[in-house]
């Protein structure tokens, strides 16, 4: 009797911890998360093709790169520490809002806006969809042309360390459970 006591605690601790870590493997497990999210961009490179700093905020915070904003192609990839993902941004879609030279200073500003959507991630980020809309605001000193005048051709070169890009992105993002 005493022998079937111990077997019997024994299948009962197992069962216990067994329970133990199936209720942990649950608690544990993500559940999805939807809401807002923002992304603030900067870059202070005059390239064409820059890489931008990316803070994001809302439904998950990072701060990551997104190379290759501003290169004419429709998607790019947002980097983050924890994973990456896919932003399309259609050209097309884009609009120029606000555009000038202050003709005294040079100072060149412009501003656009569109659509965007999220997709296509890996790691933390994986099965994250959404959509929302960015403003850029961008600005630089253009150089002098010989006469003094600002040199607003489509091939004129921002003066160096003058120029300064803000995109703010805003918009619903839905990230499954992991």
């Amino acid at each position: 009797m005493h022998q079937h006591l111990r077997l019997l605690a024994g299948a009962l601790a197992t069962v216990s911890v067994a329970g133990v870590i199936t209720g942990c493997t649950a608690t544990h497990a993500t559940t999805a998360r939807e809401g807002t999210e923002t992304f603030v961009l900067r870059t202070d490179s005059a390239a064409s093709n820059p890489d931008y700093a990316v803070t994001a905020s809302g439904v998950f915070s990072a701060t990551g790169t997104f190379p290759g904003i501003g290169n004419g192609q429709d998607q790019s990839l947002a980097k983050f520490p924890d994973g990456i993902f896919v932003v399309t941004h259609p050209v097309k879609d884009e609009k120029t809002t606000y555009q000038s030279v202050n003709s005294k200073t040079c100072r060149a500003t412009f501003d656009q806006k569109g659509t965007f959507t999220v997709a296509k991630g890996t790691r933390a980020y994986k099965g994250i969809t959404g959509y929302g809309t960015f403003t850029a605001d961008s600005a630089g000193t253009l150089p002098r042309e010989h006469d003094g005048k600002c040199d607003a051709s489509q091939n004129a070169q921002p003066v160096k360390g003058s120029t300064h890009t803000v995109i703010t992105a805003k918009g619903s993002i839905l990230l499954p459970p992991s």
